[in-house]
C-alpha cells in the first residue's frame, strides 16, 4: 500500500501544472490528455476484472502492470510533442489504472476484519503519498544546489514522473516477495465465462448502486481539485518545488482520519461518517473560491483528509462488506472504473473547458471553484434527502 500510493502521489498533484506550464498546453488540451488517459482507466479495470484470478493471479498481474508503467513513465517524462505525450501518457495510465483496485482487493482479502482494519492499513498508503510529495520537493532543492533551474519549468516538473517510475519498480519488487500461494488459475472457456457476474450482481444491489452514483458525481467535483490545486497554488505565489509538499498537508491530516476510521464507523455509523466527508468537500471548494490567505489555503488542503478518509475510503469499506471471495477483486476494479474512469472523464474534461472559458490570467480563481462548489452543495443535499434514506433503511448486511 505504501509503494502503491507513493507512485500515485509523485505525479498526481502536479500533472495539470506540468501540462499547462511545462508543456504550454491549453486547459482544453490538458483536459483532453487527462480524459484520454481516463479512457485507459475505463478499459484497464474491465480488462483486469476479466483477467485477475482467472488467467493471472492478482499478485502477478500487479507485477506486470508496474513493470510496464515504470518504463512508460520515464519515456513520457522526456516528451514534449502533443501526440507523443498523449500516447505515452495513455500507456502510462492504462498500466496504472488497475493497480489501485488490485492492491485494495489483495488488502481486503488478507484482513480478518476489514471494517475495523482497512483504515489503519490504508494509512500506510497515505504515508507513501506524503513521502512522494516531499521527495519531489527534495529533488527541487538538489537541482537548485547542483545548478539546475529548479524554480523554472524546464527541469523540475518532469521528475515527478521519474519518481513515480521508481515507485512502480519498488512496488514490483515488493509484490515479488509477498508470501502466500496464489489462487489457482482458472482459464475461462468462453467470453461468457470471463464476464464478472458476481461483481455485477453486487453492484446491482439498490443500496450499492445508489452509493456508486454518489461516488461518481462526487468524483467529478474531486477532479476539479486534482486539476486546479497545483495551478491555483502557483497562481497565488507558491513555487513549483513547494506545491507537492503543500498538497501533502491533506495526507498528513489523513493519517489520523484513516487510523480512526474503523472506530468511527463502529460508533457513529456509515451515514454520519459519509456526511462529514461530503460536507468537507463543500467547505474545501468554498475556501479555494473565496480565500487566498495561506492559513485558509492550508486548511482547505487539509480538508482533503476528511473527503477521502471519511467518504471515499468509508464507501469502499461499505461496498466491500457486501462482497465475497469470488467477487471482491472485480468489485474493487469496477469501483475504480467509476471513480478514476467515468468520474474523471467528465471531471477532467469539464475542468479543462471551464479554465479555458475564464479570461485573463486568473483562470484558477473564484470563478473556477464556483462550479465544483455548487455541484458539491447540490450533491450533498440530494444525498441527504434522496439517497441516505434508501441506503440505510435496514442494518448493514455483510456477505463476507
Amino acid at each position: 500500500m505504501f509503494f502503491q500510493l507513493f507512485t500515485a502521489g509523485a505525479f498526481n498533484p502536479i500533472q495539470s501544472l506540468y501540462f499547462t506550464q511545462h508543456l504550454g498546453f491549453s486547459g482544453t488540451q490538458t483536459g483532453l490528455i487527462l480524459s484520454f488517459a481516463v479512457v485507459s482507466a475505463i478499459l484497464a479495470p474491465l480488462l483486469s476484472s476479466l483477467v485477475v484470478d482467472r488467467i493471472l493471479s492478482a499478485r502477478r498481474l500487479l507485477m506486470v502492470l508496474h513493470g510496464v508503467s515504470a518504463g512508460a513513465g520515464v519515456f513520457f517524462s522526456f516528451q514534449d510533442n502533443f501526440i507523443l505525450v498523449l500516447l505515452s501518457y495513455f500507456i502510462f495510465m492504462i498500466t496504472q489504472g488497475p493497480t489501485v483496485g488490485l492492491v485494495n482487493a489483495v488488502t481486503f482479502a488478507n484482513l480478518p476484519e476489514p471494517t475495523k482494519s482497512f483504515g489503519g492499513v490504508r494509512m500506510f498508503g497515505t504515508l507513501g503519498w506524503m513521502v512522494a510529495g516531499w521527495s519531489f520537493g527534495l529533488v527541487g532543492h538538489l537541482l537548485s544546489v547542483l545548478g539546475g533551474d529548479a524554480s523554472g519549468t524546464s527541469v523540475l516538473l518532469p521528475w515527478a514522473f521519474r519518481i513515480a517510475a521508481l515507485g512502480s519498480l519498488l512496488t514490483l519488487l515488493f509484490a515479488a516477495i509477498l508470501p502466500g500461494k496464489p489462487k489457482p488459475v482458472s482459464v475461462p472457456r468462453s467470453l461468457k465465462d470471463m464476464i464478472p457476474r458476481e461483481a455485477l450482481a453486487v453492484l446491482g444491489r439498490p443500496e450499492i448502486l445508489l452509493l456508486m452514483m454518489v461516488y461518481f458525481v462526487s468524483g467529478i467535483s474531486d477532479r476539479f481539485y486534482v486539476f486546479g490545486a497545483g495551478p491555483y497554488l502557483s497562481m497565488i505565489g507558491f513555487s513549483q518545488a513547494q506545491i507537492s509538499p503543500i498538497l501533502t498537508i491533506g495526507q498528513i491530516a489523513e493519517v489520523p482520519a484513516l487510523f480512526f476510521l474503523g472506530r468511527l464507523l463502529k460508533r457513529f455509523g456509515f451515514r454520519t461518517v459519509f456526511s462529514i466527508g461530503l460536507i468537507a468537500q463543500v467547505a474545501r471548494f468554498a475556501i479555494f473560491g473565496y480565500g487566498t490567505h495561506p492559513v485558509l489555503v492550508f486548511f482547505a488542503v487539509g480538508l482533503n483528509s476528511l473527503v477521502f478518509g471519511f467518504f471515499y475510503a468509508g464507501a469502499t469499506v461499505f461496498i466491500d462488506s457486501h462482497t465475497d471471495i469470488e467477487s471482491r477483486s472485480s468489485v474493487h476494479q469496477l469501483i475504480n472504473l467509476v471513480f478514476m474512469g467515468l468520474g474523471s472523464l467528465v471531471g477532467n474534461t469539464l475542468a479543462g473547458v471551464v479554465s479555458d472559458l475564464i479570461p485573463g490570467t486568473q483562470k484558477f480563481g473564484s470563478t473556477f471553484w464556483t462550479v465544483p462548489f455548487w455541484g458539491s452543495v447540490i450533491l450533498l443535499t440530494l444525498t441527504w434527502v434522496l439517497v441516505f434514506p434508501r441506503i440505510f433503511r435496514k442494518p448493514l448486511q455483510s456477505s463476507s
